[in-house]
């Protein structure tokens, strides 16, 4: 056997196979793959964290722009509704509010528009563009926009451009206080069956109102009269040969800005706005059904008298004659001769157009106008069903519509109401016409004996609810039940507003224009059902609110000129006796404001309440030029009553008469002082 051969250490040592070596070399080759993906990984990260530095500061910047629009709408929204834009050609634009930037810092502003672009440059941002404007449809809300471009940019400029933020926020100054009704029917005057203020009575005690083109402002409705007097006769007080009728002419209802002049002859309404009056309609999503709304009264007519019952509740015989008073629309030439026979109304009667546009979640739906034929012989109103004319359709659950009602022709443009008069709109339109609302979910349609007013009374969260607000005031006609038999007066309470819980312990303003018309007294009615135990009170020619409109200076009070003061009891300035409730023979044991009463002249410098000197009725000295009604102390003026509220719910204004029915035609609004702006989505 063989032995092997030993081996020492000189001996070489055998090579590894060949294949281990080719492994070796390979990973030679991919040496450096991990630095270029590294290098790609560390671009990758390098724009991931540069978009990431610009995606922070473009929210910081963001979140800055959105403060400084909430901070602009804010600002701006205190202005309203009176001053929401320059008075300049081209409003709202930067230069109407100062040269420069550093001048509109430095002013003060006298509107909205120009508040809310102060804040915003006083926040930095110099080179915005703002826009401020009043919401379509609530004129105590503002809505901004700040757009803010050449944002910043750091790592994404090199493969973006540049980026432009805009941010939008809307500001309320107060909230819109509800006005004449907490139901589901606003205005129904005496209709039996529809209970009042704090669920009294079966009647509301005030018709809704809006007056013709050519009525008087001193007739009761503040907004709707296109003058301030427009008599063609001061001694008669009669209209019949008044040429100023054509609202085609007016170039205040074309042009909001147009001059507007108190002293022209006639003397114009610096308050006039042509789109009449607006009324809110909620139908909760829990309702029923559909809503219908119903209009009672829609057309004026001169011809007709408001329902009169019986000690039972039942309807009594209309007067086949109908004469004044009463009628339940106010036709004011009282040259006219009543009453209207099988022959129709006198010639010259007077004509008023009333348009009811509704709108709804999706914008404008249709206008109805209603008809201007009189009915001979007399009679009652009935009831129309607005949602079943043409274009009209029932009212959905879970929706809030808009009623408009106006005496000058309205058009729609792009969802947004407009004045378009016709000569017709004009022509003869000296009066009031009253009416009622009524939305029901019941698909039935009022009798014609109107007296199933309970029937459609509907209260609870399923019903609909009408209400007007302070965002365009209330017209209404207060009127009492027709006293019939034996009785020595007459009283009517009616919801007035809505006070909120956030309004207790500030001082609340309720404005009435022009009260006073047969009725003796009034009082503000608190919540749980009593009197103010104090108020304050101002008189004025116009709201001073609308001085702007008057070029400055407020007209001075036609027949009174009362210096306002402290009302903490009831005197009778005709007696200096305490006032005696005529309707109960008791005395007036808390707060009144006395509304009755003449003065000798419109220049007297005797106490501002006279005893009636029936000798100036029926001459020039009867009131104030171009007044008709001369009669009240605060004809044709404006009563500011102050008073801190104290309760929270609907406030009632009453009205007292020593005659058979109180009928006086006004017009309210609220105002709550302190109440903080607020965002509004």
């Amino acid at each position: 056997m063989t032995e092997p051969t030993p081996t020492t250490s000189a001996d070489p040592i055998p090579a590894p196979p060949l294949r281990t070596v080719r492994r070796v070399e390979r990973r030679r080759d991919e040496r450096g793959v991990v630095l270029v993906w590294l290098a790609l990984c560390l671009v990758v990260m390098l724009m991931f964290a540069g978009f990431m530095v610009d995606l922070g500061a473009w929210y910081q910047q963001s979140q800055d722009i959105q403060r400084t629009a909430d901070a602009a709408a804010l600002a701006g929204a205190t202005y309203l509704p009176d001053n929401p834009s320059p008075s300049q050609a081209g409003g709202n634009i930067p230069t109407n509010c100062g040269t420069t930037v550093a001048a509109i810092e430095a002013a003060t502003p006298t509107n909205a528009y120009c508040a809310a672009l102060k804040s915003v440059y006083k926040n930095g941002y110099t080179n915005a563009t703002v826009l401020a404007n009043v919401d379509g449809t609530n004129n105590r809300q503002l809505d901004v926009s700040v757009q803010q471009a050449g944002i910043a940019q750091y790592f994404t400029s090199f493969f973006m451009g540049p980026l432009t933020f805009t941010r939008y926020s809307h500001a309320q100054f107060s909230q819109p206080i509800d006005l004449g009704s907490p139901q589901n029917y606003f205005g129904t005057g005496t209709l039996e069956g529809y209970s009042g203020f704090r669920g009294a009575g079966n009647s509301t005690n005030f018709w809704a109102a809006i007056a013709g083109y050519c009525e008087a402002k001193e007739g009761g409705d503040e907004y709707a009269s296109g003058y301030d007097g427009n008599v063609a006769n001061s001694t008669t007080g009669t209209y019949t040969s008044a040429s100023n009728c054509d609202p085609t002419s007016d170039n205040r209802i074309s042009n909001p800005g147009a001059s507007c002049s108190a002293s022209a002859s006639p003397p114009q309404n610096c308050e006039f706005d042509p789109l009449g009056y607006e009324y809110t309609i909620a139908v909760p999503s829990s309702a029923t059904s559909n809503g219908h709304l119903w209009i009672f009264n829609a057309a004026y007519d001169p011809c007709l008298s408001p329902p009169i019952y019986d000690n039972t509740g039942k309807l009594i015989q209309p007067p086949p004659n109908p004469a004044l008073p009463p009628l339940i629309d106010t036709d004011s030439n009282l040259a006219l001769n009543y009453p209207c026979g099988s022959g129709g109304p006198p010639n010259n009667y007077t004509k008023i157009r009333t348009y009811y546009t509704l709108s709804g979640p999706g914008g404008y739906i249709a206008t109805y106008r209603a008809s201007q034929t009189p009915t001979t012989g007399g009679g009652y109103p009935g009831w129309t069903e607005l949602t079943a004319q043409n274009g009209f359709s029932t009212l959905k659950p879970g929706n809030t519509y808009f009623l408009n009602v106006a005496t000058i022709t309205v058009t729609n443009n792009g969802n947004t109401l407009a004045s378009s008069p016709t000569t017709s709109d004009g022509s003869r339109s000296w009066g009031i016409h009253n009416y009622g609302l009524m939305v029901t979910t019941l698909g039935s349609t009022p009798s014609s004996s109107l007296n199933d007013g309970s029937t459609y009374s509907c209260i609870g969260a399923n019903c609909p609810s009408i209400y007007a607000n302070t965002s365009t005031a209330e017209a209404a006609t207060i009127v009492s039940p027709v006293c019939s038999g034996s009785c020595s007066g007459s009283a009517a309470t009616a919801y007035l507003a809505n006070v909120p819980a956030a309004a207790v312990g500030k001082t609340v303003t309720l404005k009435v224009w022009d009260p006073g018309d047969y009725a003796q007294y009034m009082q503000v009615i608190q919540p749980d059902g009593t009197p103010l135990p104090s108020f304050s009170y101002n008189v004025f020619g116009a709201d001073p609110s609308s001085a702007a409109s008057y070029g400055g200076t407020i007209p001075s009070p036609n027949n009174s000129t009362d210096p306002g003061g402290t009302v903490s009891s009831c005197t009778d300035p005709l007696t200096g006796s305490a006032m005696v409730d005529p309707t109960t023979g008791t005395t007036v044991s808390t707060p009144c404001l006395p509304v009755d009463g003449c003065i000798q002249n419109p220049t007297s410098t005797a106490p501002p309440v006279y005893a009636c000197n029936t000798g100036n009725i029926g001459t020039n000295a009867w009131g104030a030029p171009h007044n008709r009604f001369g009669m009240a102390p605060y004809n044709d003026a404006l009563v500011q009553i102050s008073f801190v509220a104290t309760q929270t719910g609907w406030y009632g204004l009453k009205e007292v008469t020593n005659q058979a029915q109180v009928h006086d035609t006004i017009t309210v609004n609220l105002v709550i002082d302190g109440l903080p702006p607020h965002l509004t989505p």
